[in-house]
């Protein structure tokens, strides 16, 4: 996961055993990222970026999947544990929920935040924890 972070390649490195991580590859996505996210079985790689597109790629062929036009900038994604959903905050009040193997929308849950900075998901994939800033500047539901 790259949290806040400002780059337009995504490089993967690989921990070797008991040895040094090891550079594999980069792909370009040729916009503003700001956050990265592996699936749990590190099959894909979600990624909220600048702009009104966001990616799911390949970690197999480093092929982009899926584009999901949100209308607004993302600012953090998560796969849930169990890698039934991929969650997407955008800075329009709301984070979507996509199904991570249709990416098909499931769900847009309207928060009190004017941005959403982070999402995370329970253990069990039953709960998803929301925190951003806004009016009532809450810390998450």
């Amino acid at each position: 996961m790259c949290s806040i972070a400002r780059f337009m390649i995504v490089l993967l490195l690989w921990a070797a055993g008991d040895a040094a991580w090891v550079y594999v590859t980069k792909f370009n996505v040729n916009q503003v990222i700001n956050e990265a996210s592996y699936s749990p079985d590190t099959s894909k790689i979600s990624v909220a970026t600048d702009t009104n597109s966001h990616y799911v790629y390949s970690t197999g062929s480093y092929s982009l999947l899926h584009t999901y036009a949100a209308g607004s900038k993302a600012l953090t994604t998560k796969f849930s544990p169990d890698q039934n959903y991929i969650a997407f905050g955008l800075q329009n009040y709301s984070v979507t929920l996509l199904n991570a193997n249709t990416y098909a929308p499931i769900n847009s849950i309207s928060t009190l935040f004017s941005e959403v900075y982070e999402v995370d998901f329970s253990s069990d994939s039953s709960k998803i924890l929301i925190c951003g800033i806004g009016t009532n500047s809450k810390v998450g539901y």
